[in-house]
């Protein structure tokens, strides 16, 4: 799967451009509040749809980002997974993530609506093979510019509180950091019918 599944051969030319001399680069950015009016949209839209929000905040990036780009069909972001698929793994504490190549087809004939329900299939596929080492491919196949930092965009969706259940017992997670970022990233977080926007590592310039 994830042979035919990587991102561009060279990966994606974006114009990216060096943070100030005095700011970490891993740091995110001031978070921004999405107008109420869009995330009602959103929503009407995924539900329309029959899909999740995520699906149409992804299928949004990826268009800035292929705008970003300017050139081929496909977009790649680097989208994240939870890596806890068997019943086991639910039931220990502590961090179990991991990021994975979401690759899509751009077409100006595309219909929004269409797009949409492209991303939220490719979501799905990609979730079914979430555990595979991608990394793992390096040596075999090539990641095609996968381990780029430079030309890497990320996204993640953070809740402001996650409730877990461990095992049974009850647990409230919280999220301290957007952790590390080698490239750039777009941080969605989540606070009930509320939604914000930080970025972190290197600039679109």
């Amino acid at each position: 799967y994830w042979g035919k599944n990587l991102p561009p051969e060279g990966g994606q030319d974006y114009q990216l451009s060096q943070t100030e001399p005095d700011r970490d680069p891993c740091s995110p950015s001031a978070s921004v509040q999405f107008d109420a009016t869009a995330v009602g949209r959103m929503q009407e839209l995924a539900k329309k749809l029959r899909i999740r929000r995520y699906s149409v905040i992804s299928a949004a990036s990826a268009l800035v980002v292929h705008a970003w780009s300017g050139s081929g069909s496909e977009v790649a972001l680097d989208f994240p997974v939870s890596r806890r698929v068997r019943p086991e793994s639910k039931t220990l504490p502590g961090m179990l993530a991991g990021v994975v190549p979401l690759v899509l087809q751009t077409s100006p004939e595309t219909t929004v609506a269409d797009f949409c329900r492209h991303v939220d299939v490719q979501i799905r596929e990609l979730l079914k093979h979430q555990r595979f080492p991608v990394h793992h491919l390096d040596g075999e196949v090539g990641l095609r510019g996968l381990r780029q930092a430079a030309n890497r965009v990320g996204i993640n969706f953070i809740p402001s509180r996650l409730t877990l259940q461990l095992g049974g017992a009850p647990a409230t997670a919280t999220y301290t950091a957007n952790g590390p970022a080698e490239h750039f990233g777009l941080f969605f977080i989540g606070a009930s019918d509320r939604l914000f926007l930080s970025t972190a590592g290197l600039e679109i310039g």
